[in-house]
């Protein structure tokens, strides 16, 4: 078995754990300056890691993945979440949006979701264990695609 097999299958937890685990959400928990206010915007979620904006206003939301193994994009529409693509490598840390591709970054991976659905590595077999994962990729001038690698940045 790879190792990157074996990091990601010890990252699953039991079926009986995830049955069980219901995230704590309480507004009240987290302090914010005077005259601020926060509350729960979305709930049903597994570890949500970022959320950008399309140019329609939806908003596509990244979960890690940590807690069932699966890393995920979903869609917010008002109807609930809506998977537009899964089975990343957990952590998956980062999403970002560019001509109707969603960029997404996992473990070992940026992988580009296209419009029909359909899943391209762009970069593979990038170090990421440890404390190192990749990180969201951003965009730069004339959309150079930037990604910030623990302590090196790559353009592509």
């Amino acid at each position: 078995m790879r190792r990157q097999e074996q990091l990601s299958n010890s990252m699953k937890l039991s079926s009986e754990h995830k049955k069980n685990y219901k995230r704590k959400l309480n507004p009240s928990d987290i302090r914010v300056p005077l005259g601020y206010k926060i509350d729960v915007f979305a709930q049903g979620l597994d570890t949500p890691i970022s959320m950008v904006f399309m140019e329609k206003g939806e908003i596509l939301i990244a979960d890690a993945g940590v807690i069932s193994g699966n890393g995920k994009v979903l869609r917010l529409s008002n109807n609930g979440f809506e998977i537009i693509a899964e089975d990343f490598n957990p952590p998956l840390t980062g999403i970002n949006y560019l001509n109707g591709n969603i960029y997404v970054s996992h473990r070992g991976f940026i992988t580009i979701v296209k419009p029909d659905g359909t899943k391209e590595n762009i970069i593979s077999g990038l170090p990421s264990y440890g404390d190192h994962h990749n990180n969201q990729v951003i965009f730069g001038l004339m959309e150079r695609c930037i990604l910030d690698k623990g302590q090196l940045l790559i353009l592509v």
